[in-house]
Protein backbone atom coordinates (compact mmCIF):
# COMPACT_ATOMS: atom_id res chain seq x y z
CA UNK A 1 0.00 0.00 0.00
CA UNK A 2 1.46 3.34 -1.03
CA UNK A 3 1.55 5.78 1.87
CA UNK A 4 4.09 8.17 0.42
CA UNK A 5 3.73 11.84 1.43
CA UNK A 6 3.15 12.85 -2.20
CA UNK A 7 0.02 10.75 -2.40
CA UNK A 8 -3.34 12.39 -1.78
CA UNK A 9 -4.97 11.13 1.38
CA UNK A 10 -8.65 10.22 1.37
CA UNK A 11 -10.98 12.82 2.73
CA UNK A 12 -11.22 12.69 6.52
CA UNK A 13 -14.73 11.23 6.48
CA UNK A 14 -14.00 8.27 4.19
CA UNK A 15 -12.36 6.02 6.82
CA UNK A 16 -15.16 6.73 9.29
CA UNK A 17 -17.85 6.26 6.64
CA UNK A 18 -16.25 2.96 5.65
CA UNK A 19 -16.22 1.70 9.24
CA UNK A 20 -19.76 2.82 10.02
CA UNK A 21 -21.16 1.39 6.79
CA UNK A 22 -19.28 -1.89 7.25
CA UNK A 23 -20.66 -2.25 10.78
CA UNK A 24 -24.20 -1.48 9.58
CA UNK A 25 -23.79 -4.03 6.80
CA UNK A 26 -22.69 -6.73 9.26
CA UNK A 27 -25.61 -5.89 11.58
CA UNK A 28 -27.98 -6.16 8.61
CA UNK A 29 -26.65 -9.64 7.86
CA UNK A 30 -26.98 -10.70 11.50
CA UNK A 31 -30.62 -9.56 11.55
CA UNK A 32 -31.61 -11.15 8.23
CA UNK A 33 -29.56 -14.32 8.06
CA UNK A 34 -30.74 -17.50 9.74
CA UNK A 35 -27.69 -17.73 12.00
CA UNK A 36 -27.83 -19.25 15.45
CA UNK A 37 -24.14 -18.77 16.23
CA UNK A 38 -22.89 -15.92 18.36
CA UNK A 39 -20.62 -13.32 16.81
CA UNK A 40 -17.86 -14.43 19.18
CA UNK A 41 -18.14 -18.07 18.10
CA UNK A 42 -18.22 -17.12 14.43
CA UNK A 43 -15.13 -14.95 14.90
CA UNK A 44 -13.39 -17.84 16.72
CA UNK A 45 -14.15 -20.21 13.86
CA UNK A 46 -12.77 -17.68 11.37
CA UNK A 47 -9.60 -17.13 13.39
CA UNK A 48 -8.96 -20.86 13.73
CA UNK A 49 -9.56 -21.24 10.01
CA UNK A 50 -7.13 -18.43 9.19
CA UNK A 51 -4.45 -19.07 11.78
CA UNK A 52 -4.92 -22.55 13.26
CA UNK A 53 -3.63 -24.66 14.74
CA UNK A 54 -2.87 -22.18 17.50
CA UNK A 55 -2.03 -22.24 21.18
CA UNK A 56 -4.59 -20.71 23.51
CA UNK A 57 -2.38 -17.73 24.29
CA UNK A 58 -1.88 -17.01 20.60
CA UNK A 59 -5.62 -17.29 19.98
CA UNK A 60 -6.28 -14.90 22.88
CA UNK A 61 -3.89 -12.37 21.34
CA UNK A 62 -5.46 -12.75 17.87
CA UNK A 63 -8.98 -12.18 19.21
CA UNK A 64 -7.86 -9.64 21.83
CA UNK A 65 -9.31 -11.73 24.65
CA UNK A 66 -8.09 -12.59 28.09
CA UNK A 67 -6.62 -16.07 28.28
CA UNK A 68 -9.48 -17.40 30.48
CA UNK A 69 -12.08 -16.07 28.00
CA UNK A 70 -10.16 -17.58 25.07
CA UNK A 71 -9.90 -20.90 26.91
CA UNK A 72 -13.65 -20.93 27.55
CA UNK A 73 -14.42 -20.17 23.89
CA UNK A 74 -12.06 -22.84 22.60
CA UNK A 75 -13.40 -25.38 25.12
CA UNK A 76 -16.92 -24.66 23.85
CA UNK A 77 -15.84 -25.24 20.24
CA UNK A 78 -14.05 -28.45 21.20
CA UNK A 79 -17.12 -29.66 23.13
CA UNK A 80 -19.28 -28.94 20.07
CA UNK A 81 -16.93 -30.92 17.82
CA UNK A 82 -16.01 -27.83 15.79
CA UNK A 83 -12.39 -27.87 17.00
CA UNK A 84 -9.91 -30.32 18.48
CA UNK A 85 -6.79 -30.15 20.58
CA UNK A 86 -3.56 -31.52 19.16
CA UNK A 87 -0.13 -31.75 20.77
CA UNK A 88 2.17 -28.81 20.08
CA UNK A 89 5.13 -30.30 18.19
CA UNK A 90 7.45 -27.65 19.63
CA UNK A 91 6.42 -28.13 23.29
CA UNK A 92 5.14 -31.46 24.58
CA UNK A 93 3.53 -29.73 27.58
CA UNK A 94 1.29 -27.58 25.38
CA UNK A 95 -1.61 -28.14 23.01
CA UNK A 96 -2.81 -26.39 19.90
CA UNK A 97 -6.41 -26.01 18.84
CA UNK A 98 -7.51 -26.44 15.25
CA UNK A 99 -10.77 -26.69 13.34
CA UNK A 100 -12.23 -30.08 12.60
CA UNK A 101 -13.94 -30.90 9.33
CA UNK A 102 -17.20 -30.25 11.17
CA UNK A 103 -15.92 -26.80 12.20
CA UNK A 104 -14.91 -25.94 8.64
CA UNK A 105 -18.27 -27.13 7.35
CA UNK A 106 -20.06 -25.06 10.00
CA UNK A 107 -18.09 -21.97 8.99
CA UNK A 108 -18.89 -22.57 5.32
CA UNK A 109 -22.61 -22.81 6.16
CA UNK A 110 -22.45 -19.61 8.21
CA UNK A 111 -20.82 -17.76 5.35
CA UNK A 112 -23.25 -19.19 2.81
CA UNK A 113 -26.29 -18.28 4.94
CA UNK A 114 -24.93 -14.78 5.45
CA UNK A 115 -24.35 -14.43 1.72
CA UNK A 116 -27.88 -15.54 0.92
CA UNK A 117 -29.23 -12.91 3.30
CA UNK A 118 -27.82 -10.11 1.15
CA UNK A 119 -28.62 -11.65 -2.24
CA UNK A 120 -31.98 -9.82 -2.44
CA UNK A 121 -30.15 -6.50 -2.03
CA UNK A 122 -27.84 -7.33 -4.90
CA UNK A 123 -30.70 -8.45 -7.15
CA UNK A 124 -31.77 -4.83 -7.57
CA UNK A 125 -28.38 -3.59 -8.73
CA UNK A 126 -27.46 -2.97 -12.35
CA UNK A 127 -24.63 -4.86 -14.02
CA UNK A 128 -22.43 -1.76 -13.70
CA UNK A 129 -23.21 -1.44 -9.98
CA UNK A 130 -22.44 -5.13 -9.46
CA UNK A 131 -19.10 -4.69 -11.24
CA UNK A 132 -18.36 -1.64 -9.05
CA UNK A 133 -19.19 -3.68 -5.96
CA UNK A 134 -16.94 -6.55 -7.11
CA UNK A 135 -14.06 -4.12 -7.65
CA UNK A 136 -14.64 -2.45 -4.29
CA UNK A 137 -14.78 -5.83 -2.56
CA UNK A 138 -11.48 -6.89 -4.16
CA UNK A 139 -9.94 -3.54 -3.24
CA UNK A 140 -10.96 -3.91 0.40
CA UNK A 141 -9.73 -7.52 0.48
CA UNK A 142 -6.38 -6.43 -0.98
CA UNK A 143 -6.05 -3.56 1.52
CA UNK A 144 -6.60 -5.94 4.42
CA UNK A 145 -4.33 -8.67 3.06
CA UNK A 146 -1.49 -6.18 2.50
CA UNK A 147 -1.45 -5.30 6.19
CA UNK A 148 -2.68 -8.62 7.63
CA UNK A 149 -1.54 -11.55 5.48
CA UNK A 150 -3.60 -14.05 7.51
CA UNK A 151 -6.69 -12.71 5.79
CA UNK A 152 -5.61 -14.12 2.43
CA UNK A 153 -7.49 -17.25 3.50
CA UNK A 154 -10.76 -15.30 3.37
CA UNK A 155 -10.43 -14.86 -0.40
CA UNK A 156 -9.80 -18.58 -0.82
CA UNK A 157 -12.95 -19.24 1.24
CA UNK A 158 -14.96 -16.84 -0.92
CA UNK A 159 -13.74 -18.59 -4.07
CA UNK A 160 -14.67 -22.03 -2.63
CA UNK A 161 -18.15 -20.83 -1.63
CA UNK A 162 -18.75 -19.45 -5.11
CA UNK A 163 -17.78 -22.81 -6.63
CA UNK A 164 -20.21 -24.64 -4.29
CA UNK A 165 -23.03 -22.23 -5.13
CA UNK A 166 -22.43 -22.69 -8.86
CA UNK A 167 -22.45 -26.49 -8.72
Amino acid sequence: MDVSPDRDLPDRDLPIDLLVTSARFVRFVRRHANIDTSVAEWRALVLLDEHGPVRVGDFAALDRLSQPTATAMLNRLVDQGAARRTPDPTDRRANRVELTTEGRDRLAVLRSDAGRSIAPLLANLTAIQLDDLRRATRLLANLVSETDPGHDQDQDDQDQLRKKDIS
